[in-house]
């Protein structure tokens, strides 16, 4: 540094001898009886730094002097005036605010190549004209960055113009100044962040219902809403473009791509990341994933407050409602005075049935959560939601065969196994569908065995060995799912912090819901927990609040010849009108984690039944019909299942307690588990690159969703075979009412 002097866009404070105060439009900074101070008065660009030796040789040492300026660079507070042009101090200030040398900005200013043109009704003259006032000039063919005006940014047009930058190696920039929000960016550095495909992928999962509309009516979704020129609103949108032109020509802008957008309505600038995707088509390394066993480690979790920290921090970023993968989070009115708190994620998902109901699920939230704080409530929203986004077929997945059933021979797992819907659901099924309201109930068609269709890899999780699952069971949105032989649910699916702890999630769901279905269709009395044994506040807290709106609280041991424990919690109206019953499971090898999973799942559907209309009536607030039937209709009368059986009630002491701190161990625990009862789990490693947070599909054949499914196997067995009832029931003696969520 020759001329070193304080930077024109800061003001600087000097209270004498040794203190000074750094003001900024962002930000101020004290600095106290350091060297620094003490020059403060002769840094001002004129003195070289000889000379500013020769005025300070009483008070400073030269290693002092040179120490304090190199501080005073490092910090952002000095630069050289040798740098400067000769332009206003406004100018200069401006320079300075973006960190870069006046002399150099002008070079780079006079020298670059900015190439302007138009796709769609957008027109570039504004842009052109913004540009020259900031002093570039735009022309040329094959200029440093080329520049794309467009009215919208899913124009099939901009994929020839992403290729072909992508090819020559050119920087390229969009930039949409029409409509109420204008969009800015982002500049796409070819093998250095994402380009226009990544970006559309993500633009893509942000406007199904656009999708959804363009599919029924063949219009372009670019088309539907043609963006209206805003007053004064072009002009601004050029303004800042320009700006954005200006800090990467003086490379002044971060490295990683961003998009800006300004909503006139209410005065909002956004930036919204843009995250490059390793599997991108374009630019990254698509095709098949190699086909290897996933690798599990043996590796303790860190602290649960570390572990949630660390894992809302990798979630957050995730949320964008431009370029994010799920669009909003939002925390749930709460009626149970905060002992609970929900979050609702809003995301893309496939819909079995195409209408606007779906649709509309899919606006409000496909994705939920709960927890006690509001941490683990939001990062339970969040997992879930990637979890579901995960499962979405991309057309990027493992590798995928294409055979038939029969051709596949051993390697195939028998689909039967794993959906369990009886001989006469099956005859039955036509007339059966077409009364169904919710596509959980409805019953597909039975899949020939000559009939080829995709494969997707599964690994055992007990010998490693590699097995096939049709791809249209593991992902949501299989073309093949238009052939209705089944449909992907979530049962047995889980994101984590690790891929270990993932599978282990995985894993006890399926445990969850097998013992739920046992104990639901079979409707069997079992036995009450002990709540107050478990050393659980929130049980007791929970229970406090269900008494004071006029509710009932009863925990049920679920837990059935697979040793882990699985709880039911049921809670119901006791004034004597509908008893709204609900329910909520939870399974863990640790006894007081299931518990807690039950009771929380219970208060995270009490806000369906927390408002009233001003005659005392349930608002009930969910779509979900044939659950407001079962809250209006269910009684416990007709359904003793749902009380306490004679035995007494059971403690905590008399349930074994698992450490837990090594998910693969517990993995391990379970798989042992799971080959006493004959049963041997898969799984199918849903883990996205771009996303980078570890899933898993865990799949047990023979153990059953709670959601009807009535195929001979577990469902009849194991309660004679437990000593809970006198003789396997017979299919028409099942439940009639399936579970509804």
């Amino acid at each position: 540094m020759q001329r070193p002097r304080f930077r024109y866009h800061q003001r600087i404070q000097h209270f004498p001898p040794s203190d000074l105060v750094v003001v900024g439009e962002i930000g101020h900074s004290f600095v106290t009886g350091e060297p620094l101070a003490t020059l403060a008065p002769l840094l001002d660009g004129r003195h070289t730094m000889s000379e500013l030796a020769q005025l300070t040789a009483d008070a400073l040492s030269p290693p002092e002097l040179w120490y304090a300026v190199m501080q005073g660079e490092a910090r952002g507070y000095l630069c050289d005036a040798a740098l400067d042009t000769p332009e206003t101090p406004d100018r200069l200030a401006f320079w300075d605010t973006l960190g870069v040398a006046p002399a150099t900005a002008a070079e780079r200013l006079t020298t670059a190549r900015v190439n302007l043109s138009a796709v769609g009704a957008a027109a570039p003259d504004g842009l052109r004209a913004a540009l020259q006032l900031a002093g570039v000039a735009p022309g040329g063919d094959d200029g440093d960055l080329n520049v794309v005006v467009t009215d919208d940014y899913l124009r099939p047009e901009l994929r020839q113009i992403n290729d072909d930058m992508l090819l020559r190696g050119r920087s390229w920039m969009l930039v949409r100044p029409l409509g109420a929000v204008i969009w800015i960016g982002p500049i796409f550095r070819p093998h250095q962040t994402a380009c226009w495909e990544c970006l559309a992928d993500r633009l893509n999962r942000n406007r199904e219902l656009e999708r959804f509309i363009e599919a029924k009516t063949g219009k372009p979704a670019y088309e539907l809403v043609p963006p209206h020129r805003t007053a004064g609103g072009e002009d601004f949108a050029c303004s800042l473009a320009a700006l954005e032109i200006v800090r990467f020509i003086t490379a002044a802008t971060p490295a990683e791509a961003e998009l800006l957008t300004f909503d006139f309505a209410h005065a909002r600038l956004r930036s919204h990341a843009l995250v490059r995707r390793p599997q991108c088509p374009a630019c990254g390394k698509p095709g098949p994933v190699p086909e290897h066993p996933p690798r599990l480690v043996s590796a303790p979790l860190a602290a649960p407050a570390e572990t949630q920290r660390n894992s809302l921090a990798k979630l957050r970023r995730l949320v964008d409602p431009v370029t994010g993968i799920v669009a909003s989070l939002r925390k749930t009115e709460d009626p149970v005075r905060g002992l609970v708190h929900n979050f609702v994620a809003t995301h893309e998902f496939p819909m079995v049935r195409e209408n606007i109901a779906v649709l509309e699920e899919n606006a409000y939230g496909r994705s939920g959560g709960a927890g006690l704080g509001e941490e683990s409530a939001e990062l339970a929203a969040l997992g879930e939601a990637v979890e579901r986004i995960s499962g979405i077929w991309r057309g990027e997945e493992e590798s995928v065969t294409r055979a038939s059933c029969a051709e596949l021979g051993g390697a195939a797992i028998d689909l039967a196994a794993c959906l369990l819907y009886s001989e006469a659901q099956y005859a039955a099924a036509g007339e059966w569908n077409a009364r169904q309201r919710a596509a959980r109930e409805l019953v597909p068609r039975r899949l020939d065995s000559a009939e080829p269709i995709d494969w997707t890899p599964v690994w055992s999780l007990a010998s490693r060995e590699r097995r096939y699952l049709p791809s249209a069971y593991c992902y949501y949105g299989h073309p093949e799912a238009a052939l209705a032989f089944c449909f992907a649910d979530s049962n047995g699916c889980a994101a984590g912090p690790t891929l270990e702890a993932a599978v282990r999630s995985g894993l006890m769901e399926l445990i969850e819901r097998d013992a739920v279905a046992i104990w639901w269709y079979n409707r069997l009395s079992r036995p009450e927990i002990d709540t107050a044994s478990f050393d659980l506040p929130f049980a007791d807290q929970l229970r406090s609040y269900y008494r004071t709106v006029g509710r009932d609280l009863v925990v049920l041991d679920l837990t059935h010849d697979i040793g882990v424990p699985v709880f039911a919690g049921i809670s119901a109206r006791l004034d004597g009108g509908a008893e709204e019953i609900m329910l909520g499971f939870g399974a863990d090898l640790d006894p007081k984690v299931a518990l807690a999973r039950a009771l929380r799942e219970l208060a995270q559907f009490h806000p369906i039944v927390a408002q009233r209309n001003a005659r005392g009536e349930t608002i009930y607030t969910t779509g979900n019909e044939d659950a407001i039937d079962w809250l209006r209709t269910g009684r416990r009368a007709q359904n003793p299942h749902l009380a306490p059986s004679q035995a007494p009630k059971r403690t905590a002491a008399q349930f074994v307690t698992r450490p837990g701190a090594d998910p693969l161990a517990d993995v391990g625990a379970c798989v042992h588990a799971l080959a006493k009862v004959g049963i041997e789990p898969f799984v199918c490693v849903q883990t996205r690159p771009d996303i980078d947070i570890p899933v898993a599909r865990v799949v047990a054949p023979g153990l059953r969703h709670f959601w009807r499914r009535l195929a001979p196997g577990r469902l009849f067995g194991v309660p004679a075979a437990m000593g809970w009832a006198d003789r396997p029931l017979h299919e028409h003696e099942l439940n009639p009412v399936a579970i509804f969520f």
